[in-house]
């Protein structure tokens, strides 16, 4: 299963180095700062080769970051496995899957909340699970999906960890609140809400932490469906 990509790490250096040939054919090694990493438009480049300086656009800094924390993990992985270690590789369904993993945002008020999210198909590609089977989990509270306004059901990010992992216990805690709270953007909300109790964590936080802690999130949850059935 693959993993969704590791909280990028700010202390890295934050140039990625970059090797290219000059006009003569000549190795050439540049640094560049994240901050000017440029990606060529793909309508720019066509049968005449490489594009021109106008037809590049600027990454924003966080896209850049992500460029170079990717460049530098495939550069360990190459010097592990070998310089031949794509060989074979789809590179464009590779590219594509990889995409997939970016959670969207919806630009609302719910997207700060609770958000960013993962569709359907990214979560799909993500977890090679069919849709299916995402029906089945969700059914059964084992994951949080949420519908929009549209009619898609999108899945709040922060259920995942850094290696894709399903919240634990989650459907422990949505059996308890499912009752009295039954909008499911009510109880991602609830479970995305930092609390002083807890030291500003959530309740999702809370969840992959220890025993007890679960513990205070499912008595939390039953104290909170409690005072809303009165």
């Amino acid at each position: 299963m693959s993993s969704a990509p590791a909280p990028l790490h700010h202390d890295r250096a934050r140039r990625i180095t970059v090797n290219r040939t000059t006009d003569e054919g000549d190795p050439h090694v540049m640094d560049v700062p994240v901050g000017e990493v440029r990606v060529a438009t793909a309508r720019s480049i066509g049968a005449q080769g490489l594009p021109g300086p106008a037809d590049f656009v600027a990454l924003p800094d966080e896209a850049g970051a992500l460029v170079v924390e990717f460049v530098a993990r495939l550069q360990t992985r190459l010097t592990e496995d070998g310089a031949d270690a794509l060989d074979g590789v789809d590179i464009g369904g590779l590219a594509d899957r990889m995409i997939a993993l970016v959670p969207m945002r919806q630009l609302s008020e719910w997207d700060r909340l609770v958000g960013p999210f993962y569709d359907t198909t990214a979560l799909s590609a993500w977890k090679h699970l069919s849709r299916q089977r995402l029906s089945v989990l969700r059914q059964a509270g084992r994951l949080l999906g949420l519908r929009t306004s549209d009619g898609a059901i999108v899945h709040p990010s922060f259920q995942f960890d850094d290696r894709g992992g399903l919240l634990p216990h989650l459907a422990e805690v949505q059996a308890i609140l499912a009752p009295e709270m039954d909008d499911a953007w009510t109880r991602a909300l609830w479970l995305n809400t930092p609390l002083d109790l807890w030291g500003g964590r959530t309740a999702a936080q809370m969840l992959r932490s220890t025993a007890e802690d679960v513990t205070a999130v499912l008595e939390m949850a039953q104290h909170d469906t409690a005072i809303r059935s009165r």
